[in-house]
């Protein structure tokens, strides 16, 4: 049975999903550089520092190694557009990628538990 790989369905959902069929090329871009940004800090998907301090929008761009202008104007619109459809949130100061721990979670029946005890039923089967 192949591994579980949240990645590949939320690959999957950001070319097909409803929610980021209105962003630009260079916005998906900028999505993905979020999003990887928000995996790379541990947080469950929330943009903080050590001591849970919050980034601000200048600090996260500094981060990324954004620093054209047009750039900038493209993460600041793709910032916008994500807060607008929900897929991005403001928690008090703290920038958060909205249903992160969702989207990076095994199902229940991908859980090692779970397909320990199918191949028991399985072999005992057998």
């Amino acid at each position: 049975m192949a591994r579980e790989k949240p990645w590949l369905k939320l690959w999957v959902d950001s070319l097909l999903g409803l929610k980021s069929l209105d962003l630009s090329l260079a916005e998906t871009g900028a999505w993905w550089k979020l999003y990887a940004f928000g995996h790379y800090l541990g947080q469950s998907g929330r943009l903080t520092r050590e001591n849970n301090r919050p980034y601000a929008l200048p600090a996260i761009m500094e981060a990324l190694r954004i620093t054209k202008r047009a750039d900038m104007a493209t993460f600041q619109h793709m910032v916008d557009k994500q807060l607008d459809s929900g897929l991005l949130r403001w928690e008090g100061q703290v920038l958060a990628i909205t249903g992160y721990d969702d989207e990076q979670s095994r199902a229940p029946s991908a859980q090692k538990e779970a397909v320990r005890d199918r191949v028991q039923r399985w072999r005992a089967a057998q």
